[in-house]
């Protein structure tokens, strides 16, 4: 069965643009609060998620909005698209919030803190997110202290072969276009989606104050993601995306943005890849991956000292193991993971190398002693 799905919306204002979607039905099925994943009525965390349907109607807004009105969730931003945002989820940080893209931690190792930059969120992608709010140590480490938020990017659902297309024009010369492709045959799966966004932007800083340059950005996203079940029940999955954006910023004084020199630039590119292999020895089943997280920025303009040029990059490589089994008292799952990542930056001035390597075992027992209850 081949199906094409198409949407065109071009609105010259300020309103939002909007573009329409085929809906995607997904089982209420949480993957973020436990180990494994969990029926939704059984969880004991405070989750929200965020389906194909809600993403459908959000296209055209910026991904901060979307996460702003979440329960919990107060997003600061700092000017037009592309230019810095956090969030706070129940008053603590986005420094204490990890987010992850299908299995891969997207905090940036190449800032002075491993954060996400929630200014430029592209959810063009994106099928499914959940917010699980409140401390999360105990399943993903000690910068989950505020939360998880965890996204999964298309995924081909149903027999055949699929395509979406969206464009979407708005005010300030903003444009968007997207096209995504799906396939499924048996049990091999793939999908990928390519965005392009490009905006002129307005200026971060007080126009009332005269401070009128706009701020630019430009971002161009591939995300992919397969997999295939071979006859000896091994399932094999590769996903992944390429993100390479660029952005116009001001200067700052005390936190205050300010037009000053007109050449201030960022580009940068981020890339991950995940292999995993899933398969079952007698009542265990097992699953084994690699990740790979790269994050390269190039800052570029003028200071009081002159023109500069600051070159930041880090990476995060994670092996990881896990094992789940059913025993008389539940569900046990078992694991352990290593990660290594890296920093490095040349401001001109010299340059730095450092490494954090973070290794983790852990064990979970969840527990239904009664329909009414359950225990993790």
């Amino acid at each position: 069965m081949k199906r094409l799905n198409i949407s065109l919306v071009a609105l010259i204002a300020v309103l939002p643009a909007v573009a329409l979607a085929e809906d995607i039905a997904l089982d209420e099925i949480v993957v973020s609060a436990n180990q494994t994943e969990i029926e939704a009525a059984r969880v004991g965390a405070s989750v929200t998620s965020v389906t194909a349907t809600d993403l459908t109607g959000a296209k055209g807004q910026r991904g901060t909005a979307l996460l702003d009105r979440l329960p919990g969730v107060a997003v600061r931003t700092l000017g037009p698209v592309g230019t810095q945002a956090g969030l706070t989820i129940r008053g603590v940080p986005h420094t204490n919030v990890i987010v992850r893209v299908d299995g891969i931690d997207v905090t940036d190792p190449s800032g002075t803190q491993v954060t996400y930059d929630f200014g430029r969120l592209a959810i063009s992608d994106v099928s499914r997110l959940e917010l699980a709010r409140g401390a999360q140590s105990a399943l993903y480490g000690s910068r989950a202290i505020g939360g998880v938020i965890d996204m999964t990017t298309r995924r081909a659902t149903e027999e055949g072969v699929s395509h979406e297309i969206s464009a979407e024009a708005g005010s300030f010369k903003t444009g968007a276009l997207t096209y995504g492709f799906a396939a499924k045959t048996g049990q091999s799966d793939v999908a990928f989606t390519y965005s392009h966004l490009e905006t002129e932007g307005f200026s971060a800083a007080d126009e009332e104050l005269g401070f009128t340059e706009a701020d630019g950005y430009r971002a161009d996203r591939l995300s992919f993601a397969g997999g295939t079940e071979l006859q000896n029940g091994l399932r094999l999955s590769l996903n992944g995306f390429y993100d390479d954006s660029w952005m116009e910023y001001d200067e700052a004084n005390m936190g205050i943005p300010l037009d000053g020199t007109p050449d201030e630039q960022e580009a940068r590119i981020q890339k991950a890849l995940r292999l995993s292999a899933e398969f079952e020895t007698g009542a265990v089943a097992h699953m084994l991956e690699a990740a790979y997280f790269d994050s390269d920025r190039l800052l570029t303009g003028t200071n009081d000292f002159g023109a500069f040029r600051f070159n930041f990059r880090g990476t995060r490589e994670t092996l990881g193991y896990r094992g789940t089994t059913e025993l008389a008292l539940g569900k046990l799952t078992f694991g352990a993971e290593q990660v290594r990542e890296t920093y490095f930056d040349d401001t001109g001035f010299g340059s730095q190398t450092l490494h954090t390597d973070i290794a983790s075992a852990y064990g979970e027992l969840a527990m239904a002693p009664t329909d009414a209850l359950d225990l993790v």
